[in-house]
């Protein structure tokens, strides 16, 4: 399903007229598994192995540094799921807490610089119903998406519209491709890195994954830059 409350980033301070891509996963917070009793979160185990994290491309990737400083950047189109076949969902083990991460890459030129950020913040833990009342209350009155928990029937229908829309939007989700992220955290390319990213990612022998797929139908080249012949400075 899809994630919400939404993850929006406001960015600052780079190149106007370099391109960039943002990328987000999900680390695990802590070393639990969580269980809500009486009200509150607690400790309940150890937690399940963690499956190896794919990473969600935005849509807008790769475009222009005054793009993306622009306006906040929102990643309202992610889909989480607990399945292994999710179809190009991200997938994160229910009861676990995590920490969203963004990671920026600079494409083009000799080298793909990278910068990663995460925001304590954000930490959720993942569910697969809601446990605290109040959280339902909120979800039900400003998440479009959750108007189904209003009574049996309404979820009923709801989860079979919501399985033939995704199944609808399959495609173009698959599209943003998935890359894999190691325990390290550093970033790993394609077997076939795309044209736009020239070399792969400058990793340090220490560094080792499985490469995973390439980015499928990842358009090129952003929209024609119109913002060349500008002076912006980044704020």
């Amino acid at each position: 399903r899809r994630m919400f409350p939404v993850l929006k980033v406001s960015v600052s301070g780079l190149d106007p007229n370099a391109m960039y891509s943002f990328l987000l996963d999900f680390v695990a917070a802590d070393g639990h598994r969580w269980k809500y009793v009486n009200g509150e979160w607690v400790p309940g185990g150890k937690p399940e192995p963690q499956a190896p994290s794919c990473v969600y491309i935005h849509p807008d990737s790769p475009n222009f540094g005054a793009h993306w400083m622009k306006a906040p950047v929102s990643f309202s189109k992610v889909k989480l799921t607990n399945k292994l076949n999710g179809g190009g969902q991200i997938m994160l083990n229910s009861l676990h807490k995590y920490e969203p991460r963004i990671h920026i890459v600079r494409v083009g030129g000799p080298q793909r610089m990278i910068t990663s950020h995460s925001f304590p913040e954000t930490q959720f833990i993942a569910v697969t119903a809601y446990q605290n009342e109040e959280i339902t209350a909120l979800k039900i009155k400003y998440n479009p998406f959750a108007k189904a928990f209003l009574d049996a029937k309404e979820r009923s229908d709801h989860k079979d519209m919501m399985e033939e829309v995704g199944d609808n939007q399959q495609s173009g989700y698959s599209q943003l491709g998935s890359w894999l992220i190691p325990g390290s955290g550093s970033l790993c390319p394609p077997a076939n890195p795309h044209a736009q990213f020239g070399a792969p990612l400058s990793l340090s022998p220490a560094h080792s994954c499985e490469r995973y797929s390439p980015l499928r139908n990842h358009r090129p080249a952003p929209y024609a830059n119109p913002y060349a012949h500008r002076n912006n400075s980044p704020s």
